[in-house]
């Protein structure tokens, strides 16, 4: 097992498809979430409409916030990815390589919104910097790389893990059977 010793950083397209595809499954949520809110509210014979304009505001700009922040945040706090850095085959990690913490990943979310209020321009720096860093990553002191080739293989860290245990066994006590998951065979004396 072996750590690729230079990190690959992802550039500006990459994280672009990838936030696309994230946006796409936070607005299914979304709808989806509307959609039960108003199914609801019409057992009781009401309308998303029929509520007052103020209220309609502050529940669905604060739903799209907690959603945002819940989803985004989350995914990079639990997993360092998202369903759309996932398909890129891209994570993101500390400076140091460690996984983001949840309030590190909070101010991340924070730093894409400012990164996009002046016309983008908080994204212009993951053109030109070293390491492709964006505002949002200056402010949570993250990195965006490419996932190595080994995380990238079937099972990821599941497989190294197995290949570890097997290297702990005495010869002759795995049989290789490809067709499923390595069984224990009995040793013949």
């Amino acid at each position: 097992m072996s750590v690729d010793p230079t990190p690959r950083y992802a550039g500006l397209v990459t994280r672009g498809v990838g936030f696309l595809i994230d946006a796409a499954i936070v607005s299914g949520v979304a709808l989806i979430s509307v959609g039960a809110v108003d199914l609801v509210l019409a057992m009781f014979g009401k309308d998303l409409t029929d509520l007052p304009t103020a209220i309609g505001i502050v529940f669905g700009a604060g739903g799209w916030v907690v959603l945002n922040v819940l989803y985004f945040a989350g995914s990079w706090a639990v997993t360092g990815q998202t369903a759309g850095m996932r398909v890129m085959s891209i994570r993101v990690e500390g400076t140091n390589g460690a996984r983001l913490s949840i309030w590190r990943a909070v101010i991340r979310v924070a730093g894409l919104l400012l990164a996009a209020i002046p016309l983008f321009a908080g994204f212009l720096p993951i053109l030109v910097s070293d390491r492709r860093r964006g505002l949002q990553d200056w402010l949570a002191g993250s990195v965006v790389v490419f996932r190595s080739t080994e995380e990238a293989a079937w099972g990821g860290p599941v497989r190294r893990r197995m290949v570890l245990e097997r290297q702990k066994l005495p010869a002759g006590e795995v049989r290789v059977d490809r067709s499923g998951p390595p069984r224990r065979q009995e040793l013949v004396g």
